[in-house]
């Protein structure tokens, strides 16, 4: 796989408060190195987040993962 960026997935609906505090810190390093990111959630919810992040690049892809477990 030479050549190829690394893939991270996120879990972006874990944590105690949701998108809000994951999708910031596990976007962290996008401004640092080539990253190909899978933002896995409720689509919904982390598309909505998406805009508050202006410097994301465009090298990631939403996951739907509808169904919560708690």
């Amino acid at each position: 796989m030479a050549g190829t960026s690394p893939v991270i997935a996120v879990d972006v609906m874990g944590g105690d408060f949701g998108p809000s505090v994951v999708l910031p810190g596990a976007l962290q390093p996008a401004d640092e190195a080539s990253f190909t990111f899978l933002l896995v959630g409720t689509a919904d919810v982390v598309r909505a987040q998406l805009p508050q992040h202006p410097t994301l690049r465009p090298s990631f892809d939403v996951v739907p993962a509808p169904d919560l477990a708690l």
